[in-house]
C-alpha cells in the first residue's frame, strides 16, 4: 500500500513539472522595449551624417534648412541642431518651431517633469541666461551620474548620440497632439460643458412648459424650470471662457512657431 501511495505522489509530481516549467518561462520572458516615436526613428536613420571639410556643404545637413524659416549664412558650418530637430518632427507629421535657435523649443509643445523616449531636450550653452543652446532627442540615461544620452545634430560636427550633463538642462518637451493638446481640451470643455448645459437648460425648460397639465411630470420637476435660465447662463459663461482659452492656446502655439 505504501508503495502504491509513493507511486501516486511521483506521478503527480511528474504531471506538475510541465506547468512549473511553463510558469518559469513566463516569469523569465523579457519585457519588450517601448516603441520609438516616428521622429526618433527618422533621427536614427541620420546617424553618421557629418559636416564636410572646407567650403563644401553636406546635402543631408543642408536639406534640414527647408524646415526652418531661415537661410544659413555659412552652409553646414552654421549651427544646425534646431534645423535637424525641425526636419525630424515635421517629417513625422508634427509641427516644429521653424526657428534656427535651440531655445525656441522651450515654447514648443508641453513640458515634461521626467523625460520620455524621444522627447525634445533643450540645453543651455555659454550661460544659462544667454541665448545660445542645444536641442536634441532624449534616448536614455547616461553612463555617469547626472548625465543623459541624446541623439541630435551638430554633436561633434555630425548626427550622433552623446552624453550631456543634466546641469545644463533647460527642459524636456513633448508634442501637444491628441489628449494633451490645450486647444483640444478647451474646445471639448466648451462643447460638452458649456454648449451641452446651455442646450439642455433651454430645451428642457421649453419641453416642460409645453406639456399639458395632464402630462405634467410633477411639481418638483416643474419648479426646477425657474432655475433653468441660471443653468443656461452658466453654460453660456463656460462656453465663452472655453473659447477664450482656445484663442489663447492658439496664439501661444503661433508665438512658439514664430508666426
Amino acid at each position: 500500500m505504501l508503495k502504491s501511495l509513493w507511486q501516486a505522489i511521483l506521478s503527480l509530481l511528474d504531471r506538475s513539472a510541465p506547468a512549473q516549467a511553463y510558469a518559469t518561462a513566463l516569469v523569465a520572458r523579457p519585457v519588450p522595449a517601448p516603441a520609438e516615436p516616428k521622429w526618433l526613428q527618422l533621427a536614427r536613420a541620420d546617424l553618421g551624417i557629418r559636416e564636410l571639410p572646407g567650403a563644401a556643404a553636406n546635402p543631408a545637413i543642408m536639406r534640414a534648412w527647408q524646415y526652418c524659416d531661415y537661410k544659413p549664412p555659412a552652409g553646414d558650418e552654421t549651427a544646425w541642431c534646431s534645423a535637424k530637430a525641425n526636419e525630424w518632427l515635421q517629417c513625422a507629421g508634427l509641427p516644429g518651431t521653424r526657428q534656427p535657435n535651440a531655445r525656441s523649443w522651450l515654447k514648443w509643445g508641453a513640458g515634461l517633469d521626467t523625460p520620455k523616449l524621444g522627447c525634445v531636450t533643450v540645453f543651455w550653452r555659454g550661460a544659462r541666461d544667454a541665448w545660445e543652446g542645444h536641442v536634441a532627442l532624449y534616448v536614455g540615461p547616461g553612463s555617469r551620474p547626472n548625465t543623459i544620452k541624446v541623439l541630435g545634430g551638430n554633436q561633434g560636427n555630425g548626427v550622433s548620440i552623446a552624453e550631456y550633463s543634466t546641469d545644463q538642462l533647460l527642459g524636456y518637451r513633448w508634442p501637444t497632439t491628441g489628449s494633451n493638446s490645450r486647444t483640444l481640451k478647451a474646445q471639448t470643455a466648451g462643447l460638452l460643458l458649456g454648449d451641452g448645459l446651455t442646450i439642455a437648460a433651454i430645451s428642457g425648460k421649453g419641453v416642460v412648459e409645453s406639456l399639458p397639465d395632464a402630462l405634467a411630470i410633477g411639481e418638483g420637476v416643474s419648479a426646477m424650470a425657474a432655475y433653468w435660465p441660471w443653468a443656461a447662463l452658466i453654460g453660456i459663461t463656460i462656453s465663452i471662457l472655453a473659447r477664450m482659452v482656445t484663442i489663447w492656446a492658439r496664439v501661444s502655439d503661433w508665438q512658439a512657431k514664430g508666426i
